[in-house]
């Protein structure tokens, strides 16, 4: 009797432990990403109320970062699913590895990683982004087949004193600074401020998302500024770059507030319809002057699109009169190479010139230019202006232009501020010219006169 109830205790200290271990097994499928192993929304949510019941009632010193991978659903795309899971997987190895001992990374959905940070002042916080960047930089994504470089964004919240309600909160501006990390210019790391937003709406969904949506209804709402292109060395103006602008309610939207929602909200073909009839009906209406060009800029994924190519193909009967120039924006992921030349190709041969914009800005310049019929090349402003300081960036910049001018191709320099960076990228045979010091942009019916735009 004795050994059987011996027996019969080990058999519920066995059973006991199994039941530990499967509900182990049961919280770590319930808290963990299936995908990245990393902690999933559900442990994101407890954690933050564990926090605060390991110190009731202290306000506690946090900083909520929110990374994004920049232009995941092209890649996905591109490579497909599979591709795209070796991507989020690589990049949560990478961001685990850059969080300081202690730092738990959660997948809060799609391409959308998060942590935070306890304890940590905004120096700190910025160190360990920065960290997080680096080593996303210093993976390996082409083992995946992944041809373009990975790179996320980042917004980042904090409070001093974070009660147990402000988890909302601080997410909601993580977000609103992420989008800001995502605009023109930026160097994909943003700290939010109430100047964007004031707490109270994402960038995402704010009254300039619905100018963007009305514009698209009514190209009339847009409204096109013109900027001057001088061919050099004769400084005479040979066409203008047309740049949207959106007239809202207080003023107008800027394309450093309009372009981050239409590539969120996955816009572009839609938004470069509405811009192309915009500058037809201005085209129509004689505003540009005679003997004058337009330049025209198309989104990577609208170069692939039919209807947008199409859209193009309206203008080929003015072609006779008026130089166009089509632009296509290199900053954007062009995810079909073989369909965007085949399209290019298309309207070359019905009479259009084209350029690859913001060249030495984006993905695969050198790929994108030996692989696509181009005529133009524009160089990137951060690429000119290293002209006017001394250095090893002035010397690649002046041997890549020579190189690509001595392949064919005509130059364009953009940001051109100065007399002196004028002279400048004239004497290296750049055959054009844009900046402030030639002509703002504006509506054409305010543009200056030829004699005036280099005057400024």
């Amino acid at each position: 009797m004795r050994q059987s109830l011996n027996d019969y205790q080990q058999q519920l200290d066995d059973m006991h432990v199994s039941l530990a271990h499967k509900n182990q097994e049961l919280w770590t499928q319930a808290h963990h990403d299936p995908l990245t192993g990393t902690l999933n929304r559900r442990a994101f949510d407890d954690d933050w109320r564990a926090m605060h019941r390991t110190h009731p009632g202290i306000p506690l010193e946090v900083a909520f970062l929110l990374f994004d991978c920049d232009h995941f659903k092209a890649i996905n795309d591109t490579y497909g699913h599979q591709v795209g899971d070796q991507v989020l997987q690589g990049l949560a190895e990478s961001l685990q590895s850059a969080l300081r001992s202690g730092d738990r990374l959660y997948r809060l959905g799609g391409d959308e990683f998060a942590t935070i940070l306890l304890s940590a002042d905004m120096e700190r916080a910025r160190q360990v982004v920065e960290r997080c960047m680096e080593q996303v930089l210093q993976h390996d994504f082409s083992a995946y087949w992944v041809r373009e470089p990975v790179r996320i964004s980042v917004g980042i919240s904090t409070l001093v004193a974070a009660q147990e309600d402000d988890l909302q909160l601080l997410h909601r501006q993580a977000d609103i600074a992420m989008y800001y990390a995502k605009r023109p210019g930026q160097n994909k790391i943003s700290v939010y401020t109430p100047e964007m937003g004031g707490g109270q709406e994402a960038v995402v969904s704010n009254a300039e998302t619905s100018a963007v949506y009305e514009a698209m209804a009514d190209p009339d709402q847009l409204e096109m500024h013109y900027q001057p292109v001088l061919a050099l060395p004769s400084l005479q103006i040979e066409y203008y770059e047309a740049l949207v602008r959106i007239r809202g309610e207080h003023g107008l939207i800027m394309p450093s507030n309009i372009f981050p929602v239409v590539e969120f909200r996955g816009l572009e073909c839609e938004f470069d319809l509405a811009v192309l009839e915009r500058i037809r009906r201005d085209l129509e209406a004689g505003l540009v002057p005679a003997g004058i060009g337009v330049s025209l800029n198309v989104s990577g994924p609208g170069i692939v699109n039919a209807r947008v190519t199409e859209k193009l193909l309206q203008f080929a009967p003015m072609l006779s009169k008026i130089k166009l120039v089509l632009e296509v924006t290199e900053t954007s992921l062009i995810t079909q190479i073989a369909q965007a030349s085949a399209n290019l190709n298309r309207l070359r041969k019905a009479g259009f010139v084209i350029a690859l914009d913001d060249f030495g800005s984006g993905y695969s310049s050198l790929r994108y230019l030996s692989s696509m019929p181009v005529d133009l090349v524009k160089f990137d402003i951060s690429m000119v202006r290293s002209l006017e300081v001394p250095g090893r960036q002035a010397v690649f910049v002046e041997d890549l232009a020579r190189l690509i001018k001595d392949a064919g191709y005509k130059l364009v320099a953009e940001g051109i501020e100065s007399e002196a960076l004028l002279d400048r990228v004239t004497a290296l045979g750049f055959s054009h010219a844009q900046g402030f010091h030639i002509g703002r942009p504006a509506p054409l019916a305010k543009s200056p006169p030829v004699n005036q735009a280099v005057a400024g």
